[in-house]
C-alpha cells in the first residue's frame, strides 16, 4: 500500500544471519534456513479484475458493490489485508482512480461483494469492521482492480460460497500475451459431485 515501508530484504537476512552464527557459537549445531517467500515475490504480481455492479447509501456509508469479493480474495475477511483498488474507466481505457495518486477525493466507499454478508468487502480494518476508501466516484460498469492478490488469493477463497462459480485465471507471460491458464467454472461443474 502507498503509505507502507517496504520490508529491507538486506538488513532482515543480516540480522537472520546473526542470530543463526550466534546460536552456533553458543551451541555448535549448525542450523539450516529456509525461507518462504510467497507474499513478498508474487503478492503484488497479481490483480482481481471485478466490475460495479451497483451502488448503495445508508446513513452512516456510501458502498460500492463488484461482481466479486469475498469468493475471490478472503484475505480482508480472514485478517484484515489491506489491497490497492483502481477504478478504470468502463471502456477500461483509463485508470480514473488509484491509491497510488495523493490525492485526496471527495467520494468515500466501503467496497463489498455480492455475497450479502458482513465480511464480503475488500475494506476491512484487522477488526472486521468495513472501512470507506477514498476515490474518484465511480460509475455502474467501471472497472474495479483489487492490487495484491497474486500471493494466496486464489488457494484461500471459498470458492463456490453462495453458489458463485470460482473465477477464471489469466496470466500475462512475459511477451505480454495474455493466456487463459483456468476457465471460469460452470454451474454443472460446481454441481457434479452432488448426488
Amino acid at each position: 500500500m502507498p503509505e507502507e515501508t517496504a520490508a529491507d530484504v538486506p538488513l532482515l537476512g543480516s540480522y537472520a544471519r546473526m542470530r543463526v552464527e550466534e546460536f552456533f557459537n553458543k551451541t555448535g549445531r549448525k542450523l539450516k534456513t529456509e525461507i518462504e517467500p510467497g507474499t513478498y515475490i508474487l503478492a503484488n504480481g497479481g490483480y482481481a479484475v471485478t466490475r460495479l455492479i451497483d451502488k448503495k447509501k445508508t446513513t452512516r456509508s456510501n458502498f460500492i458493490i463488484l461482481d466479486g469479493g469475498m469468493e475471490i480474495n478472503a484475505r480482508p475477511l480472514l485478517y484484515g489485508s489491506k489491497h490497492p483498488i483502481y477504478i478504470v474507466s468502463n471502456d477500461g481505457a483509463r485508470v480514473i482512480s488509484s491509491e497510488f495518486d495523493s490525492t485526496k477525493h471527495d467520494f468515500e466507499a466501503v467496497v463489498a461483494g455480492k455475497c450479502c454478508e458482513s465480511g464480503d468487502s475488500q475494506t476491512l480494518d484487522m477488526d472486521g469492521h468495513a472501512v470507506p476508501r477514498s476515490m474518484v466516484e465511480p460509475h455502474i460498469e467501471d472497472i474495479v482492480v483489487i492490487g495484491g492478490v497474486g500471493a494466496y488469493c486464489s488457494s484461500m477463497s471459498p470458492h463456490n460460497y453462495n453458489s458463485h462459480p470460482q473465477a477464471p485465471e489469466v496470466l500475462l507471460t512475459s511477451e505480454g500475451e495474455l493466456k487463459l491458464i483456468r476457465k471460469q467454472q460452470t454451474l454443472e461443474q460446481m454441481l457434479e459431485n452432488e448426488i
